[in-house]
């Protein structure tokens, strides 16, 4: 197939993008058909105590590829870290590990089911690790050879919209239930918004200094075409606080390229 070669060197060498859900991934792409998404995210944590804030910038890159139609190969690569916002000293008092996160994956997914309004997907992934792999629990792998797997379905709901759902197993040290919720609606020809919600639970059993933990965060995210290959897309994104994190806010921006 020509343009495979290019499509893979993409996938292996630059192990592209992290974007939660930033598509309805039921429906994979077509063959020989490519995805790139470059995005940048400023967020806080414990925002209302200035002297326990924390910043957060990330740079993610993500990519996906369609090696037929029945198989597609994605991969990612982001970046983030972590300050004081109003403490030098309290940053200095972060845990190393949180000031400079590093996280990638590899993966395929297979297309089960295609037909009518219905798609059903089967995905997996598996963890490139790194000396300072990425803490997040929305981000599967926190260790070389981690993996995780999940079941996509999703589902046109009319002409301009759709619904997805994604049930997750992710195995990074500790086991983890995900489940992510995906609803999409076209506005007119320029304008769509996504409203996501994604979670974890862990199942491991709880150890003394290693208590399990449930996480949730909700995602509301506009995308506007800035032409028939590029889109734009703002979104904000919001975590409350649980037993295991802190409440988020925070801001994302991205650029969508197809081919």
């Amino acid at each position: 197939m020509k343009g495979r070669g290019l499509g893979c060197a993409i996938i292996v060498l630059s192990s592209l993008f992290i974007t939660a859900g930033a598509q309805a991934g039921a429906w994979n792409k077509r063959d020989q058909e490519a995805l790139l998404i470059a995005m940048t995210a400023l967020s806080c944590f414990t925002c209302d105590r200035p002297d326990q804030k924390i910043e957060r910038r990330a740079y993610s890159f993500y990519g996906e590829y369609g090696w037929s139609d029945a198989l597609t190969l994605f991969g990612d690569v982001s970046w983030q870290r972590a300050s004081g916002a109003n403490d030098p000293a309290y940053t200095k008092r972060l845990n190393p590990s949180l000031k400079n996160l590093t996280s990638s994956h590899i993966g395929a997914q297979w297309q089960i089911r295609r037909e009518g309004p219905w798609a059903v997907a089967l995905a997996g992934q598996v963890a490139l690790g790194g000396a300072q792999e990425g803490q997040d629990v929305f981000s599967p792998g926190e260790a070389a050879g981690s993996y995780g797997i999940k079941v996509l379905v999703g589902r046109s709901l009319g002409p301009k919209s759709y619904g997805e759902v994604q049930l997750g197993y992710v195995d990074a040290g500790d086991r983890t239930l995900r489940l992510d919720l995906t609803y999409g609606r076209i506005l007119n020809d320029d304008w769509r918004i996504q409203v996501q919600s994604f979670s974890a639970v862990s199942l491991a059993r709880e150890r003394p200094g290693q208590p399990n933990f449930d996480a949730h965060r909700f995602q509301i995210s506009m995308q506007r075409d800035l032409t028939k290959n590029r889109m734009f897309e703002l979104g904000l994104v919001y975590a409350p606080a649980t037993t295991f994190t802190t409440e988020e806010r925070g801001l994302r921006l991205g650029v969508w390229r197809s081919f």
